[in-house]
């Protein structure tokens, strides 16, 4: 998720907002929370996330609901002014909230947490002197797949799997902003995090057809890059010619039951589908060899690292999966 905006690097998302690629993108887990930016650099134990300074800790903001909460805060971009808040499609929400459990001074479009960072990276850290940390949806810069704790270098991260399902399109399908948005951070953050090349335009991941198929980025990515193997599944179109299903908009916030099961459907289809083959009557099918084309991805790198080459079916694989 990311914190406060500074004025430098932006981008527009598909909302208008202005948001930072240079913003610190934090990271949660069982043990610690912060960001590996360079900007910031630091951790605090997340059992003592909200504690203010050396000498008070407080607790109890480590529950997962308020993590997931933070995570997914995205109503900040309907908040131009109070008027259009309460007249956009989160407004019932919002003044639900405020006739339930009435307060003053607390925002109610963004997570606020006492700073843990204050006073640190003081020559960088937009937050330094901030007495809260404001969270809001990671994604908001554009990268909304969480790749950023994935590619840190340290970490050596041989292979990720990437399920791209924003609404990109005017459609609500995805096309490649994420991955893109990503490509121009890790430039700006170098040598940090480490990503492979992929196509810099939304025009190139639809011409190509990239968001409607699998497609395996960093396959000659050579090892002293440090880039991983990126397996990449897109949310860009209905499978093998179905209706579609799972288009809807990031502002739906209620399905039926029917309407949960035909998402999980369609879903099953677009991971299973592979690159569709033509069958003997004509008619596209499910690639067969999808399943062990994956396997073969996945352990590319590990193989590399033991000197072993491409062989046997994952020559195929690689020769129709990889993006050159």
């Amino acid at each position: 998720m990311s914190g406060q905006p500074d004025p430098s690097a932006i981008v527009i998302n598909e909302s208008n907002v202005v948001v930072p690629l240079t913003n610190p993108i934090y990271e949660f887990n069982a043990y610690e929370t912060g960001s590996f930016d360079p900007v910031l650099a630091a951790f605090t134990p997340t059992q003592y996330l909200g504690s203010p300074n050396s000498s008070v800790c407080a607790t109890r903001f480590d529950q997962l609901s308020f993590i997931q909460g933070l995570s997914s805060t995205l109503f900040n971009i309907f908040n131009t002014s109070t008027a259009a808040l309460l007249a956009s499609s989160i407004g019932p929400l919002i003044e639900g909230i405020n006739q339930t459990m009435p307060q003053s001074d607390i925002r109610l479009d963004a997570a606020q947490v006492p700073n843990p960072f204050r006073g640190i990276a003081k020559d960088t850290f937009v937050d330094t002197d901030s007495a809260m940390l404001t969270f809001v949806d990671g994604g908001e810069d554009g990268e909304t797949t969480p790749f950023q704790p994935l590619l840190v270098q340290a970490r050596g991260v041989d292979t990720i799997i990437a399920i791209d399902a924003p609404a990109d399109t005017s459609d609500n399908w995805a096309a490649g902003d994420s991955l893109i948005a990503t490509q121009e951070r890790v430039k700006l953050l170098s040598p940090t995090y480490s990503f492979p090349p992929v196509p810099i335009t939304q025009d190139e991941f639809l011409a190509q057809n990239l968001t409607k198929r699998p497609t395996f980025f960093g396959c000659n990515s050579p090892a002293s890059s440090g880039d991983p193997l990126v397996i990449y599944i897109a949310n860009g179109g209905p499978p093998l010619g179905q209706a579609p299903v799972t288009n809807t908009s990031t502002g739906q916030l209620s399905y039926t039951a029917d309407e949960a099961q035909q998402f999980l459907d369609q879903v099953y289809d677009i991971a299973t589908q592979g690159i569709p083959i033509p069958s003997s009557d004509g008619s596209l099918v499910k690639d067969p060899e999808w399943s062990a084309c994956l396997a073969c991805a996945v352990v590319d790198r590990a193989r590399r690292r033991l000197g072993f080459e491409r062989a046997g079916l994952c020559i195929g694989c690689f020769e129709r999966y990889c993006w050159s």
